[in-house]
Parts: C-alpha cells; sequence; structure tokens
C-alpha cells in the first residue's frame, strides 16, 4: 500500500523543485528529463513546460492500492511523461489496469553486471565463514529491511521447508537497515524487529542465517 504521507511531503516539493529543475535545464541546456520513482513529478513538468522530452522509470507497484491512489498516480505520469519505463510486468500492469496507452508503456528489466555475476564466481569462502556445508542447499534473499523486500516470506518458507522437506536446507537473509542522514530509519527498525520477533516464534533461530550489510554480493550469490 502507498503510504499518503510520505506522498503528501513529496508534493509540497514539487514547486520549489520544478523552480530549481528550469534552472538547471537552462543553465546545462538539457535535452531530456529522466524521472525516477512514481512520486516524482517535479522533472516531467519541467520539461512539459520548456517542451523537452521527458521519461518515466517506475520500478514500484505499490501504487495499484488504494485503486484511486493508483489511477491518480498513474494518470499524472501520462500526463508529463513522453514514455514510460517499468522494470518488470508486473509494474507494467498497474498501467494498464488503469487504461495509460500501451504504446507508451516499455518494459526495460534492470541490467546484471554479467562480468561481475559471472557464473564462475565462487562461494566457498562465504560457505567457509558461516559453517555451510558444500551438500547444504542455501536459500537467501539480499535486500535491506523494508516490507516490500519481502522478509516474512522466505522466513515462513524456511519454517514449512523444515516441517516437510528432509533436505539439509539453510536460509541465509543479506542486508540490515538503511541509513539516512546518519539516523536509521524507525520504520526501517520496527520492521527488522519484527522479522527476528517472527523468526524466534517459529523456532528457526538456526536455520536463518543474518549477516548483515554485505559487500561481496556476487560471492554471496554464488554461494
Amino acid at each position: 500500500t502507498y503510504n499518503p504521507l510520505r506522498l503528501s511531503l513529496q508534493t509540497a516539493k514539487i514547486v520549489p523543485a520544478v523552480k530549481k529543475l528550469l534552472d538547471i535545464i537552462e543553465q546545462e541546456n538539457i535535452d531530456i528529463v529522466h524521472s525516477n520513482t512514481t512520486i516524482i513529478w517535479s522533472g516531467g513538468i519541467a520539461a512539459r513546460m520548456v517542451k523537452i522530452p521527458a521519461i518515466h522509470h517506475v520500478r514500484e507497484v505499490t501504487i495499484a492500492s488504494p485503486k484511486f491512489l493508483g489511477w491518480t498516480i498513474t494518470h499524472i505520469i501520462n500526463k508529463v511523461a513522453d514514455k514510460i519505463i517499468t522494470v518488470s510486468d508486473a509494474a507494467g500492469k498497474v498501467f494498464y489496469a488503469n487504461r495509460i496507452p500501451q504504446n507508451k508503456l516499455v518494459t526495460i528489466y534492470n541490467g546484471v553486471d554479467i562480468q561481475e555475476f559471472h557464473p564462475s564466481n565462487e562461494g566457498v569462502a562465504l560457505r567457509k565463514e558461516f559453517g555451510i556445508g558444500d551438500n547444504t542447499v542455501l536459500v537467501g534473499l539480499v535486500g535491506r529491511f523494508n516490507p516490500r523486500r519481502g522478509h516474512s516470506c522466505i522466513i515462513e518458507a524456511c519454517a514449512k521447508v523444515k516441517r516437510r522437506s528432509s533436505v539439509d536446507t539453510k536460509f541465509m537473509i543479506v542486508g540490515g537497515k538503511p541509513k539516512v542522514q546518519g539516523k536509521t530509519q524507525t520504520a526501517e527498525e520496527k520492521y527488522e524487529s519484527e522479522m527476528l520477533s517472527l523468526i524466534k516464534k517459529l523456532w528457526l533461530e538456526r536455520e536463518i542465517i543474518l549477516t548483515g550489510t554485505r559487500q561481496d554480493i556476487p560471492q554471496v550469490m554464488a554461494a
């Protein structure tokens, strides 16, 4: 569900943001404006005012609920963007459902550096670090503690696997709480606390490994 308070705060910033962007467009002789996420409308508005193309990049599916909000946001983006890029078919469905013209939408999946995330990468060191055997199936989630990341799904899946399967399996959650201007977000802290409580409630402390933030994600994925 979209956060109405966050949306209200972002909307209040539109006018000063548009003014600033108009100055930048003029000073830097900008030819095209690219806006990221569904609540950033100032780029498209500024582009419309000076008659240059605008692209909107959509990564969220959260605007699907509530429906009236989803309709409003998708139609605003339709008005201020010449082309709308969605990172998944699921994100695109929200726009199709609200009757945004299909010829305005294109799905471009997030890119992956195939040199960094190469099939030849090895995860032996990570398995050794956490005492995970070579024959143990390792299931993981990489992402900070945020409700959008679906930590509860993998925790509940772990409980089901342990109840129903005899296969030697371990679960790993990689990621921590994000920092914003030097302070941890309260909402993120609350969510992490809820997930830790769920792990304890389901007696999974020995089954789920929490690594915190790591920089060796290609090796984590290879493990």
